[in-house]
């Protein structure tokens, strides 16, 4: 991935893109990884990525935020990530730039119940991080048994409980209509 130029959005309507979202107007999505760690049996990933995650590197997308901050005005990003930084030390780093950045924006991203705790989230937060989408899927063990989402269903009541007291809107998928 190193080896792909950044983004150059002087070859785009970047402002025909902006979506209104939590808390900002000027929201785009962009993604600072590829791939997934993980082996749902619904997602296209096991076929597609071979399970494999690959980061960007993070001095990348960062050239592509300020690009976007400084020259359109960008106010909130939506990383459509697989699953968003699940080494932790990945995700320190990324927060650290995004506070040291300072930049008047927002952002979410998509995230596995149980990848991160309260101090995960309050630095999420800090840098900021106002709304994080997980993907549960089903309420019911069995079938997370079923479809190799494999969640510890009893962490998700938990996690949306910490996301709401350090200020995260918690936003979960729920797929109707699984086998049996």
């Amino acid at each position: 991935a190193e080896d792909l130029p950044v983004i150059d959005y002087s070859l785009v309507d970047v402002p025909k893109y902006f979506e209104t979202f939590y808390e900002c107007r000027k929201m785009l999505y962009l993604y600072g990884s590829k791939g997934c760690p993980f082996s749902c049996s619904f997602c296209y990933n096991p076929a597609y990525n071979n399970c494999k995650y690959r980061k960007r590197p993070v001095d990348h997308v960062f050239q592509e935020i300020d690009t976007l901050v400084k020259e359109y005005g960008l106010d909130g990003i939506y990383f459509t990530d697989d699953v968003f930084c699940p080494n932790k030390k990945d995700l320190r780093e990324f927060c650290d730039k995004m506070r040291e950045r300072n930049h008047a924006l927002v952002w979410g991203c998509q995230a596995r119940v149980g990848q991160f705790n309260r101090d995960d989230f309050q630095s999420m937060y800090d840098a900021g991080c106002r709304w994080v989408f997980f993907g549960v899927e089903s309420g019911n063990e069995e079938m997370q048994r079923s479809i190799g989402k494999n969640l510890d269903l009893s962490l998700t009541e938990e996690t949306f409980k910490v996301t709401n007291e350090v200020g995260l809107v918690s936003i979960s998928s729920l797929i109707v209509g699984l086998p049996g």
